[in-house]
């Protein structure tokens, strides 16, 4: 693939992955907002002709210095190159089924992984920042998925959050004072109601 031909995705570590500007204009909404700002120029008068030119004449389009890892970088392309068929279009909102019944299991394979090896987040941010809105949905989905099973495994709702804070890298923003008050408030309310929670 020669970078005239392509989408150049880049990280501060200078890693670069490419997709085919074919499947890039299809994916990455990103690419369509300079198109956007470009006719926003146009109908203020704010773009000279030099600057058509210079549009036209680019021989690569590129996003560089991205703070994401070479890893999710990798991802991105991966999902971005596979074939159509196994990229999901449409995951139902609110997920009623079982998320594995709804995308492949190349995409499926890829979300798991990112959670294995704990830059899911750190994915969804990023296909988030491309405007890559298939890739979006399925890391929401799975981080839907998660939490959920998350949830219903913890013992009580006060391990399940912290789990839940975990998996999402989210701090405690609660101060221990409110941590103690929190957990007597959660005990009372299951002496009430066993099944509150």
């Amino acid at each position: 693939m020669s970078t005239e031909e392509c989408f150049c995705i880049g990280n501060r570590n200078k890693h670069v992955v490419r997709v085919p500007i074919a499947i890039a204009n299809e994916l990455f909404g990103i690419l369509n907002m300079d198109a956007v700002f470009d006719i926003v120029k146009q109908i203020h008068g704010d773009m000279e002709a030099g600057d058509e030119d210079q549009a036209e004449d680019a021989e690569e389009l590129k996003v560089e210095d991205l703070e994401y890892s070479d890893r999710v970088l990798d991802v991105v392309q991966e999902y971005a190159l596979l074939p159509p068929i196994d990229r999901t279009s449409n995951i139902p909102r609110p997920l009623t089924q079982d998320l594995k019944s709804v995308v492949s299991a190349a995409a499926m394979d890829l979300v798991t992984a990112a959670e294995k090896n704990d830059y899911l987040v750190d994915l969804l941010n990023c296909s988030m920042f491309l405007r890559c809105d298939q890739l979006t949905a399925l890391c929401a989905a799975y981080m839907a998925m998660r939490i959920d099973e998350i949830a219903k495994g913890a013992p009580d709702i006060m391990a399940g959050a912290q789990r839940i804070r975990d998996f999402m890298h989210m701090e405690n923003e609660w101060t221990p004072e409110e941590m103690v008050y929190l957990r007597e408030e959660m005990n009372y309310a299951k002496s009430v109601d066993p099944n509150v929670y």
